[in-house]
């Protein structure tokens, strides 16, 4: 789960390393998988697109809690992972690095407010 003052992993070659989150889009007080999140640059690489003192929306693509899949399992990461996107929905990024977890597309298209993200991962979907 993310609170506000969360830090989080950026999961893209967008330049960011580790954001923030300031707000989360959501009707509960935490985020989950598919999660809309307003974030800020903590430490990031030199020379990309990316800047610091900026605010960017963010994807929660892998989360740190126990996820129940229908076929009676259950998944955990490692880390808490978003992807980068600016405050117009474009993608920062070219590619997604790591895996994706398959009930993130089931999560986000059940939220009214992160309609667009099954598109978008539909723009992003390069996995290496």
């Amino acid at each position: 789960m993310i609170f506000k003052g969360s830090l989080i992993q950026v999961g893209d070659n967008s330049g960011g390393k580790l954001v923030k989150c300031i707000n989360i889009f959501n009707k509960q007080n935490w985020g989950s998988l598919g999660s809309l999140l307003l974030v800020t640059l903590v430490k990031f690489s030199q020379g990309k697109k990316v800047k610091k003192k900026q605010f960017y929306l963010g994807l929660l693509v892998r989360a740190r809690y126990w996820c129940y899949r229908v076929t009676g399992f259950y998944i955990k990461f490692k880390v808490n992972t978003i992807l980068l996107y600016t405050l117009q929905f474009k993608f920062l990024g070219s590619r997604i690095l790591g895996i994706v977890d398959s009930e993130f597309k089931i999560y986000s298209i059940s939220y009214k407010d992160i309609r667009f993200s099954y598109k978008m991962l539909g723009f992003s979907c390069k996995v290496i």
